[in-house]
């Protein structure tokens, strides 16, 4: 026996965006068409913008703990239309609705761990049967209101200092914010306390991220400036870099639970001993 409420009404559900990519407070026009190969009817339709943060829990079941992936919605904005309706055999019907995300919506993010998604949903509450749920991923980014004044104007230099037993190491940035697809210029700086020596000087563009207890940090780009340095007591060494930002919707992040933060890391290492190290936290939008 098959009960009703298990049936999928028979109900084609289509659903069309106007455009590819959006920023807060910025309108998505949206279109939905409903064909049914039999009559329905429909306590209501609901067409929703839909931001979901992906996430993962630490969780025991007494002997083990792993970890659980979850989700969360963030924000939603509805608009009900159709209440109460009948869609009829053979007849398509189509609506337009325009809905505005929010001033304060969050970025479409894609980390290796963290991940806050968009989607434009359309819901049928169907008498009798199965809901209807179709729903399309919606790209916001963020809106560039650089002026050209403010964008050619050469920020004050950013410098980290650190210092250990044998030597003290500086970090030079042009900026500490940065865009997408930039690339970064810099200077490494160490200044030897006593005598030193190091298998290899780089530096590396850190990307951390974090997504409920789960985390993740990997080096997007590093540059090697040198192999075997040593260094008297006194006596000091510069090294100029470059490394690129990634492309991809990978935004400086702090939200409910995501983090998404980049870092510029300086590391002197050494055979069979602690690495040294400078770090720089950058904001990337």
């Amino acid at each position: 026996m098959v009960f009703s409420f298990m049936r999928r009404a028979k109900a084609d559900v289509a659903l069309e965006i106007d455009g590819e990519q959006f920023s807060p407070g910025e309108e998505v026009k949206v279109r939905t068409t409903i064909a049914a190969d039999e009559d329905i009817n429909v306590r209501e339709v609901v067409i929703s913008l839909i931001c979901v943060e992906t996430f993962w829990r630490m969780e025991s079941n007494g002997k083990t703990s792993s970890l659980r992936k979850k989700t969360q919605t963030l924000i939603e904005v509805p608009l009900q239309f159709a209440t109460d309706s009948r869609f009829h055999r053979g007849i398509p019907y189509r609506e337009e609705h325009r809905l505005t995300l929010p001033a304060d919506s969050p970025l479409t993010l894609a980390g290796k761990i963290a991940n806050i998604s968009w989607q434009a949903k359309v819901s049928l509450d169907v008498a009798g049967a199965r809901d209807i749920h179709v729903e399309k991923p919606v790209t916001v980014v963020s809106a560039q209101t650089i002026s050209e004044d403010a964008a050619s104007e050469y920020p004050q230099p950013v410098i980290t200092e650190q210092s250990h037993d044998e030597c003290r190491v500086r970090l030079e940035l042009p900026s500490e914010s940065w865009q997408i697809g930039d690339s970064m210029s810099g200077r490494l700086r160490l200044d030897a306390v006593e005598d030193c020596d190091f298998s290899e000087v780089r530096v590396e563009l850190v990307l951390s991220e974090k997504a409920g207890d789960k985390k993740s940090q990997v080096a997007a780009d590093s540059m090697v400036l040198e192999q075997d340095v040593s260094l008297s007591a006194n006596r000091s060494q510069e090294w100029r870099f470059s490394l690129d930002l990634p492309t991809e919707p990978s935004r400086s992040t702090v939200i409910s639970k995501t983090s998404l933060q980049w870092s510029v890391k300086g590391v002197l290492a050494r055979k069979r001993r602690r690495d040294l190290s400078v770090e720089k936290e950058i904001t990337v939008s």
